[in-house]
């Protein structure tokens, strides 16, 4: 009788110094941090729509929370910049 895989890494990258992992097992979707050997659980849901974009949001390619933070630090240092000058 043949094994059926159900678990995949659907992605991983470096943000920020941590290690963030994209899974797929068995009709749920997961973002883990992993650090060393233990890895810790950000996210759950069965909903792919939902948790690619999350991941999509995490890892800074799309518009969310985390390019936002960035967004504002930016101008902030800009407009620090332009009243110093």
């Amino acid at each position: 009788m043949a094994q059926v895989i159900n678990k995949f890494v659907l992605g991983q990258k470096e943000v920020e110094g941590k290690k963030l992992e994209f899974h797929y097992d068995r009709g749920q979707y997961f973002i883990f941090e992993a650090k060393e050997e233990e890895k810790s659980q950000l996210y759950k849901s069965r909903n792919a729509q939902e948790a690619y974009k999350k991941w999509n949001t995490m890892i800074g390619r799309k518009k969310g929370q985390r390019n936002e933070e960035k967004r504002k630090e930016a101008k902030e240092l800009k407009e620090t910049k332009s009243s110093k000058e």
